[in-house]
């Protein structure tokens, strides 16, 4: 038994475990085995851990030996090292998966991506003051915000009216004394660390907002390759495109708002953004990564902006896309690359 070698994926819950197997078992090479365990699963001075096995159409938890290479698809903001030494060691990928937005920008910005990045600071009212003096809208996002929960839009209508709205165009608060804004603001940020973006002009559909996301993966090679590339169609009235409406092809969308012969050089501009800022959130943060998504904002000139990265990306919304197999199976085909090759020693553990 202790000559098997196992892929383990590591997910939150105990619920989550089935799911987990159910999804990448089928993608398993027949050589390898696969369990899913949560990380309370994890004992000290342990050789094995108990977890879910999924064999011959029947779910099982069982004792089994620690893996060989875990798969993360735990939401980690920070590194969580276990009580555990032997599996401490062993080698994981998507380890942190929730990106400081903040941290990112920077890292970008070092990677000499700036050219396609929104203007960023840091949340304090002062920045704020000065970039609506600057834009006539920009949003201010939790620096560890996910699908747009917490992201508020705040637009000038005039030198003493402020707009602010959550999700919708459509504002719920309206500011017409200078002196209350501090304060209303300061109320809906709490204590939370918050950085401020310029808004970015997007492409619209039939009067609908919409964004593209780049899903990039490692690959049974051990290489950085781009997926999938689709568009993302925000509800009537919504800016928040987490919460879209549909989900299309990019190369199909894109055309009905660029011309067709201008779409394939846009889209090419995009995956290779989007391969080199996989490459350098992983050099630069110490990471080691098997998979991102980038967001970008195009609007109607061609012109492109990362809006943002994802370093845990929703994989529902590749369900009826090209290369929706692909999706699943390459995390699986990176793990097993890495039992036969070593994980990329360039990247720090």
């Amino acid at each position: 038994m202790s000559r098997r070698k196992y892929i383990g994926i590591m997910v939150a819950t105990p619920g989550q475990r089935t799911q987990a197997l159910q999804t990448y078992s089928k993608y398993l090479p027949p050589s390898l085995h696969m369990f899913a365990f949560t990380p309370s699963s994890i004992k000290p001075n342990k050789k094995g851990l108990l977890a879910l096995s999924y064999a011959n159409k029947e779910f099982k938890q069982i004792w089994v030996p620690l893996p060989n290479v875990v798969y993360n698809r735990c939401y980690n903001s920070k590194r969580s090292p276990t009580s555990n030494e032997d599996f401490n060691q062993i080698p994981q990928f998507n380890q942190i998966n929730h990106f400081n937005k903040l941290e990112t920008d920077l890292m970008l910005r070092d990677a000499h991506l700036s050219d396609y990045l929104p203007e960023t600071l840091p949340y304090s009212f002062e920045n704020l003051t000065r970039m609506l003096a600057q834009y006539q809208a920009i949003f201010l996002k939790p620096t560890l915000g996910y699908k747009g929960r917490g992201v508020y839009r705040i637009e000038r209508k005039a030198p003493r009216e402020l707009h602010i709205s959550q999700h919708y165009h459509d504002p719920f608060l309206i500011l017409m004394d200078p002196s209350q804004f501090e304060l209303e603001i300061n109320k809906l940020l709490g204590s939370n660390e918050y950085l401020i973006q310029q808004e970015i002009s997007l492409l619209q559909l039939d009067g609908k907002q919409v964004d593209i996301r780049v899903l990039v993966q490692k690959s049974g090679f051990g290489q950085w390759g781009v997926t999938n590339s689709v568009c993302r169609i925000a509800h009537d009235g919504l800016f928040n495109t987490s919460m879209c409406r549909s989900v299309s092809s990019a190369d199909e969308k894109l055309q009905e708002s660029l011309s067709k012969e201008a779409t394939p050089i846009l889209l090419n501009k995009l995956e290779e953004t989007s391969l080199l800022t996989a490459s350098s959130i992983e050099q630069q943060g110490g990471l080691h990564l098997g998979e991102i998504s980038v967001d970008f904002g195009v609007n109607s000139d061609g012109d492109f902006k990362i809006i943002e990265v994802n370093g845990f990306p929703q994989k529902n919304i590749y369900k009826r896309q090209k290369q929706s197999r692909s999706v699943y199976q390459n995390p699986i085909a990176y793990a097993a690359y890495l039992l036969s090759h070593g994980r990329n020693r360039s990247v720090k553990p």
